[in-house]
């Protein structure tokens, strides 16, 4: 229903709008919440190319949206490098950004997962480190306790 849905929005509104952007983020979720991130990568990829066409690559909904497609890849061993790259590039933009404020340690906590599954345990360490020390960080029990787990890996 959702693909059909998309098709006649697609129609009436154009390949680019916006909207397009909204139908295949809520397919990637559906996807996501089926636990099937293979068929997600694609919808999340395309509703981010809309939203940074349509809104910027400094739009929090871009970014929030640019987290859930690094996540999906965190999940299949073939595409870890994108979501390292993605991560990357959320971190370099949007560290001090106080709108992104409340998905800043969920996204530490991801790059903290795939530097160690690459073997990368000091950067993880210094990662999570530094995102401890943040004065503002917001961050609930179980992150805190997951970045603390990392800062202290040897």
């Amino acid at each position: 229903m959702q693909a059909e849905a998309a098709r006649e929005v697609r129609a009436l509104l154009g390949a680019d709008g916006n909207q397009n952007a909204l139908f295949a983020n809520r397919q990637a979720q559906t996807c996501a919440w089926r636990g099937d991130y293979r068929c997600a990568v694609p919808f999340r990829r395309e509703a981010v190319r809309l939203a940074l066409k349509t809104s910027g690559p400094d739009h929090f909904g871009v970014a929030d949206w640019q987290l859930e497609l690094a996540m999906g890849p965190e999940h299949l061993a073939d595409a870890k490098e994108e979501a390292g790259k993605l991560a990357d590039d959320l971190l370099r933009r949007f560290s001090g950004k106080p709108a992104f404020a409340g998905r800043y340690a969920e996204l530490v906590l991801l790059r903290c997962r795939l530097h160690s599954a690459s073997g990368e345990r000091a950067e993880a360490r210094a990662l999570s480190a530094a995102a401890l020390v943040r004065q503002l960080l917001v961050a609930d029990a179980d992150q805190r306790q997951a970045l603390g787990a990392f800062a202290s890996a040897r």
